[in-house]
């Protein structure tokens, strides 16, 4: 089962556990979901915005990650072994490891997605 609704993903927390799955639709991959405290309206809606994803953000994070990318090349020599021509490209060389949905008292109204990628 991808736990690729709300109810599939909750599905996969263990009762008073914070660590659960996720399916992260981009890669076709499930990945390892965490949260800071019980399950809540919160987190519920972190993971509806999480699904409602669409390219227009993946194309930033890529433009963002191609930028950082560059200016590590400039900087520090490079990373060994690879090379990354264009923002395209910078999803062929990520792999999602984990997900933390992170609580924001301040801004409640907001969601904060943090996003490891290998």
């Amino acid at each position: 089962m991808k736990p690729n609704t709300v109810e599939k993903v909750l599905a996969t927390f263990e009762p008073n556990n914070k660590y659960g799955s996720i399916y992260f639709a981009k890669f076709d991959k499930t990945v390892e979901l965490s949260l800071d405290d019980e399950i809540s309206d919160y987190y519920k809606r972190c993971i509806e915005t999480f699904f409602k994803w669409g390219e227009t953000l993946f194309t930033e994070l890529a433009n963002a990650s191609f930028k950082f990318f560059l200016d590590y090349e400039d900087d520090c020599g490079g990373f060994d072994d690879l090379k990354i021509n264009s923002p395209e490209e910078v999803w062929q060389h990520c792999t999602p490891i984990y997900i933390h949905f992170v609580a924001c008292e301040k801004n409640p109204d907001s969601t904060f997605i943090d996003i490891q990628l290998d």
